[in-house]
């Protein structure tokens, strides 16, 4: 992409151009929204969904597309294919029909909010990461042996990977506080056996 840079000269030409790029932005989410909905107007009546991939695959990079994917699961029952992306199936028109007036009441873009300014918790990012595992083991013993799709879960880690993880966190801490870490290895073992079945 190839952008003809037309620089500020001064303050007040500064403030215009950030003004104009609010309102561009602006405008951009309304007519999201109005397309999102469009699609499932035209999803309830005709049967297809197809143009929803279309909307959050052409708004590529910049735009929070979880948001738009979350919106279409939520207001039109779209049920998303996690191995090959896209979606691969719907509820169907009646749920649509149930949901329509929540879909035109909601922004797209409040479902799935990008942190901008928050601060960062280790913790809560590898919990996320632990569920994340979990989930996708659950879904790997859910398929039989022979299966072709279990080749797509790559469910182990390497040691060098295994011992980044662990200089994060302070071993000597993890050591000491005994009673914690029964706590926390009680819980894991009720996840893992919830995720095994």
């Amino acid at each position: 992409m190839s952008i003809n840079y037309i620089l500020a000269a001064n303050a007040e030409e500064l403030d215009s151009q950030i003004s104009a790029a609010i309102e561009s932005a602006s405008t951009m989410r309304e007519r999201v929204q109005i397309a999102a909905v469009s699609i499932l107007a035209h999803a309830e009546k005709h049967g297809d969904y197809t143009r929803a991939a279309i909307l959050v695959d052409g708004l590529g990079e910049g735009v929070n597309q979880r948001a738009l994917v979350e919106f279409f699961v939520k207001f039109g029952g779209l049920i998303v294919d996690e191995e090959d992306g896209g979606f691969n199936g719907w509820t169907g028109a009646e749920f649509i029909k149930e949901h329509f007036q929540d879909a035109k009441g909601t922004m797209w873009y409040t479902l799935k909010p990008l942190p901008v300014w928050s601060g960062y918790s280790l913790e809560d990012a590898l919990n996320k990461v632990v569920n994340q595992h979990l989930k996708h083991q659950k879904k790997l013993n859910a398929l039989p042996a022979d299966d072709p799709a279990r080749k797509k879960f790559e469910m182990s880690a390497n040691r060098v990977t295994l011992e980044r993880v662990l200089g994060l966190v302070d071993m000597e801490l993890i050591v000491n506080d005994n009673e914690q870490s029964q706590d926390v290895d009680a819980e894991l073992e009720a996840e893992l056996k919830l995720a095994n079945g």
